[in-house]
């Protein structure tokens, strides 16, 4: 099987034009993503192509960007502006921080298709007042961008993010650690912000459905999308009766899970990183697929093909190897120390961190 190719919960093959007709036969297409994947967002471009072909051009719901930024996306949905003049538009390094450039295939096919765009997110601001506080706490005049009510999770989802913040917390654990009631307080945080994401975007997402009487595609990351435990169970307590067709990417391995999605599509991991490379996971690995000129991860001697054996002296298995090194390096102000196979030999190569951004490895933001 080839990247960006599609087979159902059965694994069995799905031509593109098939999974236009089931998109088509939907009133929302959840369509999962890791932020920075090029080839994830290769085949959303694809599927919405496909669908515009199949004469169902859906409305594009997108988690990267506010409500409150609508009025830029209508402006290009006017054609006022282009898809460059989208990124400025939206301010999306401010909204999002993923490069535009992996959306960019998304965008253009929207333009060819005629695709309105919907923003379907709340503010920052919104979610820092909510984590804090509850809805009680969201300022007056931001009210109407927040749901009336957050739609609680489902207690088999609770327990997944409840590993996804335990991942998160693991490096450095040890002396200085929060005390259990900071960690219960950061908890409960973490699962009401998530609960206003999901029903957040639900609603934007019924209320788009609504404006245009037509399919919605909403692109959003895999952790909202699989087991139909995020958006998909708030669609279904706010547009009872709903058909949902939820479709996730799959990273190759013997890790396949039928029950996350009704249709997949292999896509290898991979993270393009701030510092200057291109990781890809598979087979239980982690290898280095490109390294930009000048970046600091050409500068510290990375090349193309690198195995990447170990990450701060901790065996790397996956991506999240990088993510947690990358936070213990940071914690110490130390560059980041990686083990790399390159051929018969096997070098030492440290990177140095200041300034540096988000970690190299493929964190989620939210449930990614």
């Amino acid at each position: 099987m080839r990247p960006g190719e599609a087979f159902d919960a059965a694994a069995r093959p799905l031509g593109l034009d098939e999974l236009a007709r089931r998109a088509a036969g939907a009133d929302y297409v959840l369509l999962g993503e890791s932020h920075s994947s090029a080839c994830d967002h290769r085949v959303q471009a694809d599927v919405l192509a496909a669908m515009t072909a199949a004469g169902a051009v859906p409305v594009l719901g997108l988690e990267m960007v506010p409500a409150e930024r609508q009025d830029a996306l209508d402006r290009f949905n006017a054609g006022e502006i282009d898809v460059d003049g989208l990124a400025q538009a939206v301010d999306w390094k401010g909204v999002w921080g993923h490069p535009f450039a992996v959306y960019r295939p998304v965008f253009e096919a929207a333009r060819r298709a005629g695709a309105p765009l919907a923003g379907l997110n709340v503010p920052r601001r919104v979610v820092r007042a909510v984590g804090e506080g509850g809805l009680e706490a969201v300022a007056p005049e931001d009210r109407a961008l927040a749901p009336g009510e957050i739609i609680p999770p489902a207690p088999e989802q609770v327990r997944d993010l409840e590993r996804v913040l335990e991942r998160h917390a693991a490096p450095g654990h040890g002396e200085g650690d929060p005390a259990p009631a900071a960690d219960a307080a950061r908890r409960e945080r973490f699962l009401r912000v998530q609960a206003l994401w999901d029903t957040a975007m639900a609603r934007a997402a019924v209320a788009a459905r609504r404006a245009h009487g037509r399919t919605v595609l909403i692109l959003a990351g895999v952790g909202h999308v699989e087991n139909g435990w995020g958006i998909a169970r708030r669609l279904r307590v706010l547009d009872p009766g709903a058909r949902v067709l939820s479709v996730l990417p799959w990273r190759g391995g013997q890790g396949f899970e039928p029950a996350r999605a009704d249709v997949f599509f292999l896509c290898p991991m991979t993270h393009s990183s701030r510092l200057g490379f291109v990781l890809q996971e598979r087979d239980g690995g982690v290898t280095v697929a490109d390294v930009a000129p000048g970046t600091r991860a050409a500068q510290a001697g990375f090349l193309p093909g690198d195995e990447i054996l170990a990450v701060m002296g901790e065996p790397a298995q996956d991506l999240w190897a990088l993510h947690k090194g990358a936070l213990r390096a940071g914690r110490a102000g130390e560059p980041l120390a990686v083990t790399v196979r390159r051929g018969g030999r096997v070098l030492e190569l440290a990177v140095p961190l200041a300034g540096a951004g988000a970690a190299p490895g493929a964190a989620p933001q939210g449930a990614e």
